[in-house]
């Protein structure tokens, strides 16, 4: 298998990238679409120049809060990222309508089989809950690998869009199964969004819609925490002040989507009545720590592949800094992905994070090799 990684600009600049690199139309590939253009009419463009040189490729795409592309940030761009597998079978759809729990169940009944690996899924990035999608998945298939994440908007919280080769939607989930017995998949993750502060219990709750904290209002609660400035900003910087709780040792972070008139908040996953939460603040020097220390994770690792599902926040609390975590993996294998509202993340068991880093690395060779890039790929220095 190999991955290359290109910015889309027009048709011809695609065609003479595809010719330069020896791709060819194949049932067997596997287009990721990362794109900063939340316009509709734009992105079926993109779609229908890549179906006309690449016709029996399979897609999954989304729109972004950023891009990567070989390891480099860029915003408002949109990064097209080609795999080409050799022992491997792609199987893709698209869920337009439901619930995110019967969403869930729908798309993994229909791109699960037999020997599926992992599927990699783009969900909505404003309506979906993210624990009631993963927990459907779960019941569907407990043992297979799901990655991905939640669409962004370049933080506007008006709309997202996803879609795979058939269709385009605002709503719902799109995603794309790998099923072979030779592909090597490898996830980790990092966080670094540190509680602090008082802990505070959430006493009216349903779902993912907090509606008291500490038996006032969670509107007024969050202000009287971070102050009128930033509560003001909501929802917008809600992702880089977000809820903590531990669950299962692990730090899982609950992002603000949305306010409503009665002070109630929405949240991008569930929160119950009686659970104990801390609001998180980054810390810079960790976060770039433990970066470092998932990248040297891959040192024994088959790597043919790597991508990045991250969140939105990391990019804008770490501004240029976030080179420096993203760059490094580019050194083992061509990396790509995109800045999201929330990330799919499984390793024991599935999880719905934010704040988080997470990565997918795929191989279809059993020992390490040394991965030869791409001919002439597009360099595009991040435009934050």
């Amino acid at each position: 298998m190999k991955t290359c990684n290109t910015y889309y600009s027009n048709e011809a600049s695609l065609s003479n990238f595809l010719q330069k690199n020896s791709i060819y139309d194949d049932k067997n590939i596997l287009i990721q679409i990362f794109t900063g253009l939340s316009d509709k009419d734009k992105i079926l463009n993109i779609l229908n120049s890549v179906k006309t040189l690449l016709p029996s490729a399979k897609i999954i795409g989304t729109t972004t809060d950023g891009e990567i592309s070989n390891g480099k940030v860029s915003t408002n761009k949109t990064v097209l990222s080609i795999t080409l597998f050799d022992k491997t079978t792609i199987y893709t759809a698209i869920i337009k309508r439901g619930k995110s729990d019967k969403v869930g169940a729908r798309l993994a009944s229909k791109i699960i089989k037999k020997n599926s690996k992992v599927i990699i899924v783009f969900s909505d990035g404003l309506h979906t809950n993210g624990d009631d999608f993963l927990d459907a998945i779960n019941d569907i298939d407990s043992n297979i690998i799901v990655a991905g994440g939640m669409a962004g908007d370049n933080a506007k919280f008006e709309k997202t869009f996803i879609f795979t080769e058939k269709d385009i939607t605002d709503s719902e989930a799109v995603g794309a199964s790998l099923s072979s017995d030779s592909l090597h998949v490898a996830t980790d993750y990092t966080l670094n969004w540190q509680p602090v502060g008082k802990e505070l219990t959430i006493t009216k709750a349903k779902n993912n819609i907090v509606y008291m904290i500490d038996d006032k209002a969670a509107y007024d609660t969050y202000r009287h925490y971070l102050g009128e400035n930033i509560t003001q900003k909501l929802p917008a910087i809600g992702v880089e002040f977000p809820f903590i709780k531990a669950v299962d040792g692990i730090n899982t972070v609950k992002s603000i989507v949305g306010k409503n008139s009665d002070g109630s908040l929405v949240f991008t996953g569930n929160l119950k009545e009686g659970d104990k939460v801390k609001i998180g603040l980054g810390n810079t020097q960790r976060i770039i720590q433990d970066s470092t220390a998932t990248f040297k994770k891959l040192d024994n690792t088959p790597v043919e592949s790597i991508f990045i599902y991250s969140c939105m926040a990391r990019r804008r609390f770490l501004q240029h800094t976030i080179s420096t975590e993203i760059s490094p993996f580019q050194t083992i294998a061509p990396t790509s992905g995109f800045f999201s509202h929330g990330e799919f993340y499984t390793q024991k068991n599935k999880k719905f994070l934010n704040q988080t880093m997470t990565s997918l690395v795929l191989s279809e060779s059993d020992e390490k090799i040394k991965v030869k890039p791409c001919k002439n790929p597009e360099l595009i220095s991040s435009t934050d």
